[in-house]
């Protein structure tokens, strides 16, 4: 009777239900903030902090910023503004964009590529408020509009400006690098965005474009003692 019990499918079920499979984000309270480090386009750098939030259904974050011509970053020339929405899912992190350029011909501008400034840094940290569970992969991928590349491709600064574009060019990064997600201090989940370009059509108008982050977390370690179980039910019923 007591060998019968074990190996009934029943007992495995029972304890699928009571441990958890796997490693998540859902319910992780976070703090969300956008920074630029180590830029020579924006000087001592930029940290705008974000809202402190609880991962769950839906946009987690939504912020507004300003878009600048930085052919001369000396003499800015606004261009319009970009809309950012933030979604963190339990194994993923979406960020879409949505720019809406002016029409600049008029002064003379023609739009030809929308870009994230480039830096050692520019992007999103989550600050969670416990430990994040151990990531054993991550891949990028996009939708919408597709970036064109690292906004070194497009040799802006060649003429006017060589040593920046030098600098540009010593900053490019692949938009599927997966270097560009990582975690800091155990807690703060980092993605850099820096360099990230998109074509435009000449005359501006509305574009959305949508990065986003799949994770494979490392199983808890309950599901490790679940496996176990398992294991031992599939022996017990080879008797």
């Amino acid at each position: 009777m007591m060998r019968r019990i074990l190996s009934s499918g029943s007992v495995v079920v029972a304890c699928a239900l009571a441990v958890p499979a796997s490693a998540g984000l859902s319910g992780m309270s976070v703090q969300l903030n956008h920074v630029i480090d180590g830029s020579l386009l924006v000087p001592g750098g930029s940290f705008i902090p974000g809202p402190y939030t609880v991962v769950g259904a839906g946009i987690e974050w939504t912020t507004v910023a300003d878009v600048w011509v930085l052919e001369d970053p000396n003499n800015p020339v606004y261009g319009g503004m970009a809309t950012y929405d933030l979604d963190i899912g339990d194994d993923y992190v979406e960020l879409t964009i949505t720019a809406d350029l002016l029409d600049l011909s008029a002064a003379g501008w023609a739009w030809e590529v929308f870009y994230q400034i480039p830096a050692a840094f520019n992007g999103l940290m989550m600050g969670f408020d416990t430990a994040i569970p151990a990531i054993d992969a991550a891949a990028i991928s996009f939708s919408g509009a597709m970036p064109g590349g690292h906004v070194a491709a497009w040799d802006l600064w060649a003429v006017s400006n060589p040593a920046l574009e030098a600098w540009v060019d010593s900053m490019s990064m692949s938009p599927t690098d997966v270097a560009r997600v990582g975690v800091s201090s155990g807690n703060s989940l980092e993605l850099n965005l820096q360099g990230i370009a998109w074509a435009y059509p000449a005359a501006g108008g509305v574009q959305s474009m949508t990065m986003r982050v799949d994770f494979t977390f490392v199983p808890a370690p309950g599901a490790f003692a679940l496996l176990g179980l398992a294991g031992l039910a599939t022996r017990r019923r080879r008797r």
